[in-house]
């Protein structure tokens, strides 16, 4: 898909600059509990992909992220699950924001 002069690939495993002024969004949606959310991944770490088991790579389950923020997710044309880690990254931010304001209340701030 391409928006404001930036081509967007749902089977890109990378990220390079994409437009991200206000100016440019609308019916923004806050995300609510992203620390429950977070909290629900078990499967975070390194694997192996199947067909190059002597490769190490880092990730997270399409599968469970998925059940939580079903917008990160697609499917591709073999019929697996790709993820826009993007999106996940944003969730991430919001569940510091909400770890952020329970400890300063814990702190009395």
């Amino acid at each position: 898909a391409e928006s404001n002069g930036v081509q967007l690939n749902n089977s890109a495993t990378s990220w390079s600059a994409v437009s991200s002024d206000e100016r440019l969004k609308t019916n923004w949606t806050m995300f609510e509990n992203a620390t429950d959310k977070i909290n629900t991944l078990t499967k975070i770490g390194t694997y192996n992909p199947i067909d190059k088991e002597d490769v190490l790579l880092t990730g997270l389950s399409a599968n469970e992220v998925q059940k939580v923020l079903p917008s990160a997710v697609f499917e591709n044309e073999d019929g697996y699950l790709g993820m826009n880690y993007q999106d996940v990254f944003c969730l991430m931010l919001k569940s510091i924001q909400e770890l952020t304001a329970r400890l300063e209340a814990l702190e009395g701030n």
